[in-house]
């Protein structure tokens, strides 16, 4: 089977966070049409987000375009545990769940008299504060998560970015199709500065649950380069989960003009097999079953673009990767780092 594939001529987008410890609770999804947000712990540890609040920022003219919401009552949230919060909906006479939060409906259910806009799926903001304190709301470390999406500069925004939360003028994408997607969290970048990279529109949302459906895209090993050849790394922009149609994997640095990309495709071989001739490791079992040419795009970058929702042959089943890097010139060779990917398998 040949996999449909383009070129994506992007620069890497995730930087590596450099700010505060941060704990490790996220905004997960987004749900549009139902009118929810979902709330995850991705660390190892439990963490109270009791006195916390949820920040929605719009660019609504006529409005405040800044409102907030205080976490009720006293909710830890343990590992890999969810939190559904339903935005701007009455609250039930009777709910024993602590899981599900229903923010109320009126002005009077939010902080400082503000109240707050139904969840816009053409662009919005949300982040999670470390305080429901007024006088809290413009400390760039009390921003534990961010996500815009549609368009950038809302406010707080910029503090967000201070905070190493959030990438500057980064975009998610907007839930623009029929029936209307939610919008989901890679888990790409926890603990790191985040981009709209490391979200995509799930056209199957997952309340309480993985994003990703058994998807990931998994480094092992190391690059290796002969005769002077700059090192490349291999790259992915996220993991290749249904709804990711701009996913892709490749070099992450551009190539000259005498260089070229050949990525390889097989059975992933984490510990390497050693060519001696070029004292480098190949990252795939012999033979590998794909070779394919990928020529650059106008900015330099060898990139392979697939859409997980159109290679269902591919779903659960993990893949290796690894490119070779060669220069016409100079003759020289280099190996990028493997990967092992496996596509969403989830329905």
């Amino acid at each position: 089977m040949r996999i449909p594939h383009s070129i994506l001529g992007l620069a890497l987008l995730s930087t590596v966070f450099a700010g505060p410890a941060r704990a490790q609770v996220v905004i997960s999804e987004i749900e549009f049409t139902a009118g929810w947000i979902e709330l995850t712990n991705r660390g190892t540890a439990e963490v109270d987000i009791s006195k916390w609040s949820i920040y929605q920022a719009t660019k609504t003219t006529g409005r405040p375009q800044n409102y907030w919401f205080a976490i009720p009552g006293e909710l830890k949230l343990k590992p890999a545990e969810f939190v559904r919060v339903h935005w701007m909906k009455p609250i039930p006479t009777s709910n024993n769940d602590p899981t599900e939060i229903y923010t109320g409906e009126t002005v009077f259910h939010f902080l400082f008299g503000l109240w707050a806009e139904p969840l816009d799926n053409t662009s919005g903001a949300l982040a999670l504060i470390a305080s429901q304190n007024n006088n809290d709301m413009n400390t760039p470390s009390l921003i534990m998560d961010w996500v815009s999406w549609g368009t950038s500069g809302f406010k707080r925004e910029d503090l967000a970015v201070t905070a190493g939360r959030w990438t500057k003028d980064s975009v998610a994408p907007a839930a623009l199709v029929v029936p209307r997607p939610s919008l989901a969290y890679s888990y790409t970048h926890v603990g790191q500065r985040k981009s709209g990279a490391d979200w995509f529109l799930d056209s199957s949302p997952t309340p309480k649950a993985d994003n990703l459906g058994g998807a990931f895209a998994r480094s092992y090993g190391t690059s290796c380069v002969t005769n002077q050849l700059p090192i490349a790394n291999q790259i992915t922009n996220g993991v290749p989960t249904k709804g990711h149609n701009d996913f892709w994997f490749g070099i992450d640095r551009t190539l000259s003009t005498s260089e070229f990309g050949l990525v390889m495709l097989g059975t992933a071989n984490t510990k390497g097999i050693l060519i001696p001739t070029l004292g480098c490791s190949l990252y795939l079992d012999l033979p590998p079953a794909v070779f394919e040419y990928v020529p650059t795009d106008g900015q330099g970058f060898s990139r392979w673009k697939i859409n997980p929702d159109t290679v269902p042959g591919l779903a659960g089943f993990p893949i290796g990767s690894q490119w070779l890097v060669a220069n016409f010139t100079t003759n020289a060779l280099g190996f990028t780092n493997g990967f092992e990917l496996q596509f969403y398998g989830g329905k």
